[in-house]
């Protein structure tokens, strides 16, 4: 018996067809470089294109397995978190809005947290219920046209099932914000208030359950696969680690997090940097999601083309950093600023002829990383003695060196992905 497993992320798609014990049977990876031109602050990515990414990566599993169609028990999906598709019954569909998007200023976000009645109304621009009140508020007549909305993923399953509503996984809707994690509902006043139609807002289903069978035969998917609620690409990351254990986890890739599975009992006082997310029935994940992480050492590298003739790799970057790894410059890399912190943008310290070099220059954004997430998380000690599994830090020494300064002894994983634990987490919930 064999499983998909899809993960449609910010920068790529990953696809995987396992056993049930987890045994990679075959698997592809495509960069869909969705993202579209749009105004400064915005973020937004072809719909279109990243469903066609997805197509073809399911053509390619099927190539590598000499099949036409793929034969598997269930679809599994995860995906980025936070951003929104709109669409309409009769096909017209949005771009993906990002949960890079910034659109929402300071006094929108107050403005939408005061629709909330519970106390720490976690909402920030990005965030789908964000989003969807500035499109309201702001462009509310093509935001009117459209009837559904969801997920990247939740279209992706929409089409993929021919389903008739959209739906959303409790997973994402807490992602989104104005959500209710007790009754795991939206809160509909505040929908009400912030001027988003209940009509337009997806079924919220319980993560772990299926919500149809393949019908949509232009994927090459068995048409008796059962389909699951796609979750995020947090809990598809983490589960794919730690499946019911306790324990941190470190992830590099375009922005950063760390994550810690806690009991499903969260301590009452918690600093504004850290969200408490779903994952499994008996677990939370205490989550400092930085906005910041190989999108910071972008930035470098930007800079030093914008000044420079010379062309160094993303190889040649590493190594020079791993060679500056002591370097005393400091670099506060919030270049993107974080959501608890909207204001704090980055920043670089102790500068000198000596140091302000490409190799101290990305040693210390590095290090900024590590140091960033270490002070958005809890002090509690009891965290720091969890076990940590690094994800994304496969060949990037320099970064190794960081994590082992800050938070001690850890083991490198890279052999799983998200696309892995999206499988693994249903077939076990």
């Amino acid at each position: 018996m064999t499983y998909l497993g899809v993960d449609i992320g910010t920068t790529s798609v990953k696809a995987v067809v396992i056993c049930k014990d987890g045994n990679e049977i075959a698997g592809s990876k495509i960069i869909h470089d969705a993202s579209i031109e749009v105004p400064t602050g915005h973020s937004e990515q072809s719909v279109t294109k990243i469903i066609s990414k997805i197509k073809q990566i399911i053509a390619d599993l099927c190539a590598v397995l000499d099949s036409n169609v793929l034969h598997v028990k269930s679809v599994s999906i995860c995906c980025q978190m936070h951003g929104v598709v709109m669409w309409d019954r009769k096909g017209a569909v949005s771009d993906l809005i990002t949960w890079q998007d910034c659109r929402c200023d300071k006094d929108f976000l107050s403005k939408l947290r005061l629709c909330s009645s519970y106390s720490r109304c976690d909402i920030h621009s990005g965030y789908g219920c964000a989003t969807l009140a500035w499109l309201a508020q702001y462009e509310n007549e093509s935001f009117k046209k459209f009837d559904c909305c969801g997920t990247i993923a939740d279209y992706f399953v929409y089409s993929l099932c021919n389903l008739e509503e959209g739906i959303i996984s409790d997973h994402n809707a807490e992602s989104w914000g104005f959500f209710d994690s007790l009754s795991k509902q939206w809160d509909q006043p505040a929908l009400l208030k912030s001027g988003i139609p209940d009509k337009i807002m997806p079924r919220i289903i319980l993560a772990g359950n299926t919500i149809g069978k393949v019908s949509n035969r232009s994927f090459r998917i068995d048409g008796s696969a059962d389909v699951y609620v796609p979750i995020g690409d947090l809990q598809g990351s983490v589960y794919a680690i730690l499946k019911g254990r306790t324990g941190k986890v470190f992830n590099y890739g375009t922005a950063s997090q760390l994550v810690i599975t806690v009991e499903d009992i969260v301590p009452d006082e918690l600093p504004p940097s850290v969200r408490t997310c779903l994952y499994t029935k008996e677990h939370k994940l205490l989550t400092a999601a930085s906005l910041n992480g190989g999108n910071a050492i972008e930035v470098i590298m930007k800079l030093f083309t914008s000044i420079s003739d010379s062309s160094l790799s993303y190889d040649d970057i590493m190594r020079l950093a791993m060679e500056n790894k002591d370097t005393n410059l400091v670099v506060k890399p919030t270049f993107y600023g974080e959501r608890h912190d909207v204001a704090s943008l980055g920043s670089v310290q102790n500068a000198s002829t000596e140091n302000l070099t490409c190799g101290s220059l990305v040693a210390a954004t590095l290090r900024g990383i590590i140091a960033n997430l270490r002070a958005m998380m809890p002090s509690d000690d009891t965290y720091m003695e969890l076990p940590l599994y690094a994800v994304g830090v496969r060949e990037r020494e320099v970064l190794k060196y960081y994590l082992l300064e800050y938070f001690g002894e850890f083991s490198s994983i890279d052999s799983v992905t998200a696309a892995t634990g999206s499988v693994l987490f249903n077939l076990e919930s």
